[in-house]
C-alpha cells in the first residue's frame, strides 16, 4: 500500500533529520523532534511506516533502540549528539548507530 503524500514528507523530514544527526550537526530529542512521531504518536503508531515495518510501538525493534540505550549509558539530558561524545572509537560506534537509523529510516521509502 502507498503512503499518503503526508506520511511520506513526515518521512523525509526524519530522513534528513537523521542525516543531520550522522552529520553531527544536529541532535536527537527522541518523539519531540521526530517528523513521524508528530503525526502518529498521538495515535499509538497506527498508520507510521515504522510501525507497519515492525509492527510493534513506538520504534521497539528498530536502529533507534540501540541509539537511545549508547547515549543513557553515558548522558542523561537531551538532545543525544555525536557532539557529545570523545573522539575516537566512542564517537565511531555513535555514528555507526546514527547510521543504522538512517538505514532503516530510508528502507521504509517506497
Amino acid at each position: 500500500m502507498k503512503m499518503s503524500k503526508k506520511t511520506r514528507q513526515a518521512l523525509l523530514k526524519s530522513i534528513g533529520n537523521w542525516e543531520a544527526i550522522v552529520e553531527g550537526t544536529m541532535g536527537s530529542s527522541g518523539p519531540i523532534t521526530c517528523p513521524l512521531c508528530t503525526l502518529f504518536n498521538h495515535a499509538f503508531c497506527q498508520g507510521c511506516p515504522v510501525n507497519k515495518r515492525i509492527e510493534q510501538l513506538y520504534c521497539r525493534d528498530t536502529p533507534y533502540v540501540p541509539w537511545v540505550r549508547f547515549f543513557e549509558e553515558r548522558y542523561v539530558d537531551l538532545p543525544y549528539s555525536l557532539d557529545l561524545l570523545k573522539e575516537g572509537e566512542e564517537r565511531d560506534e555513535g555514528k555507526r548507530l546514527a547510521q543504522d537509523e538512517l538505514d532503516f529510516l530510508r528502507s521504509l521509502l517506497d
